[in-house]
């Protein structure tokens, strides 16, 4: 009988403790469940996020925006003077890694500048008092100079006999005028980067000047037979920024 009784509690206890297992197991399912819910939904919001910004990043990749270009210039120069003989034609050699051309780090050469100065000042000098003016030709000799050569820009010869600056220009990087530009592109660095060739203006800058000495005949003042010349070397030096902006149609 005994024995009985014993067998009838150590069932009741197995159920107890089945259904406590159970009831522990069940909870611990929820709780699974609930994390795996949050997880999916939090994912899901993380998905969402990575898809909208994939998304503009598309979008933008196809996109052409207008940008306005901006020119930041340097300026860096030298100077050559001596005494032209009547009827001397003479080649003064520039080199454009002297280290008084060579623009700003990072700064592209955009063009160079050159004025050719007669020692006159409104026509008088200390050789030629009656102010008669002598006759010079100036040009920038074609060479291996990296530079627009063909480019319409360009001033590369020019005389003069009225005692009056000489002023020569050569074009070096292409498209390059010195103002600000409106272009169209995907994103900054695809503006930018026709902008960013450090390569150009290397070699050597040939000037060549001619002189033709006018002297005043006869009379105590035929005296004049050379001419004090300046030649002055400008680089315009350039590092380009990029902007997008908005155009009203």
């Amino acid at each position: 009988m005994i024995d009985g009784i014993e067998s009838a509690e150590n069932l009741d206890k197995g159920i107890v403790e089945s259904s406590s297992e159970l009831f522990t197991l069940r909870e611990a399912n929820l709780s699974m469940l609930f994390l795996a819910v949050v997880s999916i939904i939090i994912a899901g919001f993380n998905v969402n996020d990575w898809l909208n910004v994939e998304y503009q990043k598309g979008l933008d990749a196809i996109t052409q925006k207008t940008w306005m270009v901006e020119f930041n210039q340097s300026s860096t120069g030298t100077e050559f003077q001596d005494v032209w003989q009547d009827e001397e034609s003479r080649i003064v050699e520039f080199y454009m890694d002297d280290s008084e051309l060579i623009p700003m780090e990072g700064y592209a050469v955009g063009m160079i500048n050159i004025t050719v100065s007669p020692d006159t000042v409104d026509g008088f000098t200390v050789a030629d008092p009656i102010a008669q003016c002598d006759a010079i030709s100036a040009s920038v000799v074609v060479n291996d100079l990296t530079a627009q050569w063909e480019s319409e820009s360009n001033t590369l010869s020019a005389q003069d006999s009225s005692c009056e600056d000489i002023h020569l220009s050569l074009l070096v990087y292409p498209g390059y005028h010195g103002g600000n530009i409106t272009v169209s592109g995907v994103n900054e660095f695809q503006v930018l980067q026709p902008w960013k060739n450090l390569g150009w203006g290397n070699g050597v800058l040939e000037i060549k000047v001619d002189l033709d000495v006018n002297t005043a005949e006869p009379g105590p003042f035929a005296t004049d037979d050379d001419e004090e010349i300046t030649i002055t070397v400008e680089v315009i030096g350039f590092l380009a920024n990029a902007f997008p902006i908005d155009i009203e149609i």
